[in-house]
């Protein structure tokens, strides 16, 4: 017998994580959450779309599995702002409307997880003091200290606002441990001299590269995954794409 081909479209996705949640937090729904969940597939489907379109916002399928699938609540906002100053105003109104959307109980204490998805129209690139803004008022405003933030940010030529956040808040203490993730290298097991050829090696595997890809299996953080990105693109293992991702040159 073979097995199911894994879920490949954004609907999917979706579909697939939000069940596989469901079944994990032991998920009891309300009378409510017949008529409401469609609404959150919806807008857990447009988080899945970065996953399948060309502008890559360096998020895979299983930041998005880390953000969810240990948690007991889950709360879902999106907002787009253009003009000037947009970044505050984006956070507040993305918080704003992640209120509405609860998956699971009320939470009662600071989301311990939150994933941004950024996206910005090429004319109106994102500057990192804009970043900066948005995720310092969403950790300050939706959670704390040991809220962990995990971001991606990419470029979209069709996007009608200079700027649109997806949000997604995770709640309540970790369940069981989630199953599959991939193993990341201890940091002490890299030598500085080594982190190149293990990312040639990874990428290579893979036959695709991403920021969270190179920092989740290698240990690195993110200012050590720039610049090895850009040592990437001078060797030319990997090319920069028009829509801000990288493309994968060696097979």
């Amino acid at each position: 017998m073979t097995s199911p081909d894994p879920p490949t479209s954004p609907a999917q996705l979706a579909t697939a994580l939000l069940a596989e949640w469901e079944q994990r937090a032991g998920f009891r729904p309300p009378a409510a959450h017949r008529q409401t969940r469609p609404a959150l597939l919806a807008r857990l489907t447009d988080c899945c779309r970065v996953l399948a379109v060309t502008a890559d916002v360096n998020l895979d399928i299983d930041d998005f599995r880390a953000a969810l699938l240990p948690y007991s609540s889950l709360r879902l906002g999106r907002a787009q702002a253009s003009g000037n100053g947009p970044a505050l105003r984006l956070a507040q109104a993305a918080l704003a409307d992640a209120g509405q959307w609860l998956l699971g109980p009320a939470p009662t204490t600071p989301a311990r997880h939150v994933l941004l998805i950024i996206e910005s129209h090429p004319t109106a690139e994102l500057e990192m003091d804009e970043l900066t803004a948005i995720t310092e008022h969403i950790q300050q405003t939706a959670g704390d200290s040991r809220t962990e933030v995990v971001f991606g940010h990419g470029l979209r030529p069709n996007l009608p606002a200079q700027l649109r956040l997806h949000l997604l808040l995770s709640y309540g203490p970790p369940l069981l441990p989630l199953p599959l993730l991939p193993q990341r290298l201890p940091c002490p097991a890299l030598r500085p001299e080594e982190i190149f050829p293990a990312a040639v090696r990874l990428i290579t595997a893979h036959q695709t590269v991403s920021s969270s890809l190179l920092q989740r299996q290698l240990g690195l953080g993110y200012n050590r995954t720039s610049r090895l990105l850009e040592e990437l693109v001078k060797a030319g293992v990997i090319r920069r794409r028009e829509d801000g991702g990288y493309g994968v040159v060696i097979n």
